[in-house]
């Protein structure tokens, strides 16, 4: 395997590079793992001061006697501003500079006293010492503590972000040593008005830091979006990002920010009320989805050009009036016309709880049509997003997974997005006897940790350990199924049991129009509609407090609405108080509850949930006659290498899978945990059966990250994961300087080769290349 990358694992570990002679390429001669050390982005003697910021944080609460200073936050104003105006003035105090002012007048020693929490809070020399000055004592950005996902890289462009509280740092992302130069790009996101009035969860006297960060495509153009614990959400064009950085290029990272230079502006800016955690975009329907604590799921669909609608499907109209004046089929025909932005809200029911992560479930044309939400007792909720009177369908946490457990993620994944395999060991990666069947269709393929290739974990001591499960079961598996001798360290073929059989005529094409009912874009609704759906709706008899003006009032650009109660509150007349919210989103929760339901049997039978709790992973598909793999222990707490103090993190409290990226092209998910550890699952599907139940859908841990070699090294550091991120690499080739895309016009690109990025919170930074060159063949980590 060949690549232009200029150092191979040892000298990797070490974090040293050696120059590779030019005109030459370097061969890999065994797995690499590129690292950037702490030192290398802050200097001699960061790792200290890590440690004491984290001593800091377990013995005192952080942020007590602060006030914030906003003038240097990115203005918005204007939540949805004209293209030609993405850039403001920042006549403001330079990033990390807003709090000098507060400590004047204070003695030296007050000043010592001050600093700890200061630079504990990402502010002062954090901030310039990223962006290339220097100081006496090493500073750096910190990592919010207890979050989802805080890191992104851009699919179009060589951009990586990183959340540092209530900033987001934009880098381009190099090899290694230096795989984050000083950032090009400090963000500094402002608060919507309505955040001053609902605290935040994770910490309330600075409830304005990011919670989640995805990027992703919106319609043609890519985003990245973020959410904060205030309830916030906002996103940057990234292409306004790149037009910035070209046209305000630093000196090599030399010298602060300029206090003149324009900041690039948010597109969108909005308030769900309370902390913001799960995010989704859709491209094809323009929408933006947000999971909260509010136990409600927001929906934000922007306004497309006007399409002709034919009229025959609501002829039939025998509807409830609502307190408009129209009928729940009018507003539907209204709202799904899309003829200008709404924010909708889809409330779970009183037994649902937080929203840590959600997902779009598109209908046969490719359209948004439902919204898949997890909370944090691993139940499923799928949401309907355009019908008015439809309550959630619910999909059961796993019954044999403790409460401790909970749910994180959670992403709706087609046909397509499996690769096809032959045997049984090479869809579910265990022989058929080392697969447990706790109850029917469920598939415990947890035997597999003992055949993933250089896994730091001894399995036989971890599963022994584990506080919540008979995990011995395991391993009384493994040995009868090998004869008590290890496991083969090499995938090779292995004889299959009689369980295993191939499907009589199976066919596992994903254009099989069999497996996917009906789903049309705006489905017929007359008299065959069942009466039991009105039933949570707003009727004309109902009090007048969801009155509103004319729906068709073109001036009025934008509504909110609760599909599932048939509400439209007036956007102009939010509520004033957080107790008024709250008796608002009671009265939802309680109509929600009545309306759910708990068949899924209608849904697209092609399409499956992978969701995950702690360290566990399960596949549900829609069809219930399929089997359900699952795999435990996937991402379990590992100290890092002996004799390094383990800072900021426990195994009850970091056990949580809580990071998950896909990657189609591969057939790859990437599974990510606090605890510093990644997971590499590649999906399958089969049309074999296992006891009678059908395989088509399934998937196998290829590899668990950093691997065992590396982890004697002690690469991996004493302290959480924040964040992973996976973009291809930039083609190979000449390059016009500041060019920025991934694969400039003209540039041809051979087998994609991936980058995959762990950031941990001392900002060491691990990165791997991945690549599966022939859709047939295993995934390559080098």
């Amino acid at each position: 395997m060949f690549s232009s990358s200029s150092k191979d694992m040892m000298n990797a570990a070490e974090g040293t590079e050696q120059p590779t002679e030019a005109g030459y390429e370097e061969v890999y001669v065994h797995p690499v793992c590129h690292v950037q050390t702490p030192e290398n982005r802050f200097g001699p003697g960061i790792r200290e001061s890590f440690t004491a910021h984290v001593d800091m944080l377990n013995t005192a609460a952080v942020g007590d006697d602060f006030d914030f200073d906003e003038d240097d936050a990115d203005s918005a104003d204007d939540d949805y501003p004209d293209d030609e105006d993405e850039y403001e003035s920042d006549n403001a105090n330079p990033a990390g500079t807003g709090w000098l002012p507060s400590l004047i007048g204070m003695s030296a020693n007050e000043l010592m006293s001050m600093m700890g929490p200061v630079q504990a809070l990402g502010l002062g020399l954090a901030d310039a010492n990223e962006a290339g000055t220097t100081s006496n004592t090493p500073s750096f950005p910190h990592c919010s503590s207890g979050r989802c996902n805080l890191t992104a890289l851009s699919q179009r462009y060589n951009l990586y972000f990183a959340a540092y509280q209530d900033k987001i740092y934009v880098y381009q992302p190099q090899r290694a040593p230096r795989i984050l130069p000083p950032p090009c790009l400090i963000l500094h996101p402002a608060t919507t008005k309505l955040a001053a009035l609902y605290p935040g969860e994770l910490d309330r006297r600075f409830s304005h830091q990011i919670n989640n960060m995805i990027v992703g495509n919106l319609g043609n153009l890519e985003i990245v979006l973020f959410a904060c614990d205030d309830g916030d959400i906002g996103a940057y064009y990234t292409h306004a990002l790149v037009h910035w950085i070209k046209t305000y290029p630093k000196q090599d990272g030399a010298g602060p920010f300029s206090r003149s230079t324009p900041k690039p502006r948010m597109f969108f800016h909005e308030n769900v009320t309370l902390s913001a955690w799960g995010l989704a975009i859709h491209q094809q329907s323009r929408l933006i989805a947000v999971g909260s604590n509010r136990h409600e799921v927001t929906v934000f669909a922007f306004a497309l050009p006007r399409q002709d609608q034919e009229d025959d499907a609501y002829e039939l109209d025998e509807s409830p009036e609502l307190w408009t004046g129209q009928t729940a089929l009018q507003l539907q025909k209204h709202f799904q016309s899309r003829t200008r932005t709404w924010k909708i809200t889809l409330p779970l029911g009183i037994s649902g709880h937080n929203i840590p992560s959600v997902s779009f479930l598109d209908d046969e044309h490719g359209n948004a049509d439902k919204i898949a939400a997890i909370d944090i007792w691993g139940v499923v909720w799928l949401l309907d997003i355009w019908k008015i009177g439809t309550g959630p369908v619910v999909i059961p946490a796993t019954s044999e997974t403790h409460r401790y457990l909970r749910g994180w993620c959670v992403m709706v994944l087609p046909g397509s997005a499996f690769k096809p395999t032959k045997s049984a060991r090479e869809t579910l990666g265990v022989t058929a006897k080392e697969i447990l069947q706790p109850k029917a269709n469920v598939l415990d393929i947890t035997c597999g940790l003992y055949y993933v290739k250089d896994l730091a974990v001894n399995v036989g001591d971890m599963i022994r350990n584990r506080p919540y499960a008979n995990s011995t079961v395991y391993e009384k598996l493994h040995n009868l199924a090998t004869g008590g001798c290890p496991a083969p360290s090499e995938e090779g073929s292995s004889s299959l049991s009689s369980e295993w059989e191939s499907v009589s005529g199976d066919s596992d094409s994903d254009d099989d129009d069999s497996l996917i009912p009906s789903m049309a874009l705006n489905p017929p609704m007359g008299n065959a509609v069942s009466t039991t759906r009105w039933g949570a709706l707003n009727r004309s008899v109902n009090s007048r407090s969801s009155a509103i003006k004319d729906l068709f009032d073109e001036v009025q650009l934008r509504r909110e609405i609760v599909p599932m109660s048939g509400e439209t509150p007036d956007p102009g007349k939010p509520p004033l108080t957080h107790q008024s919210v709250s008796r608002i989103c009671n009265d939802r929760q309680k109509r929600a509850e009545l309306a759910r339901v708990d068949d899924f049997g209608a849904l697209p039978k092609n399409y499956s949930l992978l969701r995950t709790s702690a360290a566990d992973l399960e596949l549900v598909p829609f069809d219930r006659t399929l089997a359900r793999p699952v795999f435990r222990h996937v991402l379990t707490f590992l100290a890092p290498g002996l004799g390094q103090p383990v800072h900021d993190f426990s195994q009850i409290r970091s056990e949580r899978i809580h990071m998950m990226l896909h990657v189609p092209e591969l057939f790859l998910v990437v599974l990510g945990s606090e605890v510093g550890r990644v997971a590499l699952v590649t999906l399958t599907k089969s049309g074999k059966v296992v006891d009678g139940v059908p395989l088509r859908r399934g998937f196998r841990v290829d590899c668990v990250l950093p691997r065992k070699a590396e982890e004697k090294k002690k690469v991996r550091p004493s302290c959480g994961l924040v964040g992973i991120a996976i973009s291809p690499e930039p083609v190979p080739g000449p390059r016009v300087k500041g060019q920025l895309e991934l694969c400039p016009a003209g540039m041809v690109r051979g087998p994609v080769v991936y980058r995959l990025i762990l950031h941990y919170a001392d900002h060491t930074i691990l990165m791997y290349d991945l690549m599966r060159g022939d859709p047939k063949e295993e995934l390559m980590i080098f």
